[in-house]
């Protein structure tokens, strides 16, 4: 639709400058290797959880392993952003390798965390692609970084305080293998409470173009895209990167909907979207102050609708889902 379309070009940087500083400042070598991967699964062959009192996945158990030849299998380049979540990166790290995957790339980017971050990268080092740690613009930096050198065909961001869900990359890829056209596959979610451990079924709505502009409404720890339709991340931006990322992103894209929790999002006190008083402003600022200078603006009437329609459609949407129990 044109009304995502910018009116005014988003400032983004150049991945060759950042791709060839990363690989003249760390020795890296590029295409990064991708990580070890074992036909009987790699649960045996990684090292034991630093965290050794958690139980379940992905701490001792593991996803079925599905693909082994991976010649035949799409590769995915997974980028964590990171800084101070050295309490949760370990299950992030670990939801990655136990997918069981035979092509994947998992490239941390840190930003100089001074939590036990190191720790965690240091004892799963042999298993990762690149792990890098050093100070940085903040989040959107480091991801705009870590797809700057990444090499698969798939592309999938990760915060490292979320984590994958046992079996995602098995529902996932298959869409992808049988339908070259496609560019997005988004699926649903879990909801973590770190407090009381409790989780809750995230349903993603139907994503139209349409309803873009309300943000919010593609779960963004449960998208894959391929990296021909990529697009750079605006680094002004502090806190709704993602919801003008995928203005830009889904724009003409063909994308499924994936019924099954792709990725688990954790509520903790200390994330952008738990603490209302220190980021409430800031992400006000991300839309008065960038993404709505850079886009035509909808007339009231129009917007108005557009909420009302949205509201009855998801609606709909939810009915159909439940009826059929669509997967």
């Amino acid at each position: 639709m044109i009304e995502n379309k910018p009116v005014i070009p988003i400032p983004v940087p150049d991945y060759a400058a950042y791709r060839d500083d990363i690989s003249q400042r760390h020795a890296t070598e590029l295409p990064l290797n991708q990580v070890p991967f074992f036909s009987g699964g790699n649960l045996a062959r990684l090292p034991a959880p630093l965290n050794r009192d958690k139980q379940g996945w992905p701490w001792t158990s593991e996803s079925q392993v599905r693909y082994s030849d991976k010649a035949s299998c799409p590769k995915i380049s997974v980028v964590v952003p990171s800084y101070q979540q050295g309490v949760f990166i370990e299950e992030t790290i670990r939801s990655v390798l136990l997918q069981n995957y035979p092509n994947t790339e998992l490239i941390i980017m840190d930003g100089g965390s001074s939590d036990d971050t190191q720790a965690v990268l240091d004892h799963y080092r042999d298993f990762l692609s690149i792990a890098v740690s050093e100070k940085d613009r903040g989040q959107t930096h480091a991801v705009n970084k870590g797809f700057a050198i990444a090499d698969g065909e798939l592309y999938y961001w990760l915060n490292s305080d979320d984590y994958l869900n046992r079996d995602s990359f098995n529902h996932v890829v298959p869409y992808f293998i049988k339908d070259k056209r496609l560019d997005i596959v988004y699926g649903d979610g879990l909801l973590l409470n770190e407090i009381t451990g409790e989780f809750t079924a995230d349903y993603a709505p139907l994503v139209l173009e349409r309803y873009l502009r309300f943000g919010g409404i593609v779960l963004s720890h449960s998208v894959f895209w391929r990296a021909n339709v990529h697009c750079k991340l605006w680094e002004d931006l502090q806190c709704a990167m993602d919801a003008e990322l995928w203005l830009r992103l889904f724009n003409g894209r063909k994308a499924r909907h994936c019924h099954y929790p792709v990725g688990v999002f954790r509520t903790h006190p200390q994330q952008k979207t738990s603490d209302k008083i220190t980021w409430s402003q800031k992400w006000e600022d991300d839309y008065k102050k960038y993404i709505w200078k850079h886009y035509a603006p909808l007339s009231k009437q129009t917007w108005d609708y557009r909420q009302r329609e949205y509201r009855v459609v998801q609606k709909l949407y939810g009915l159909i889902r439940t009826l059929f129990k669509l997967k």
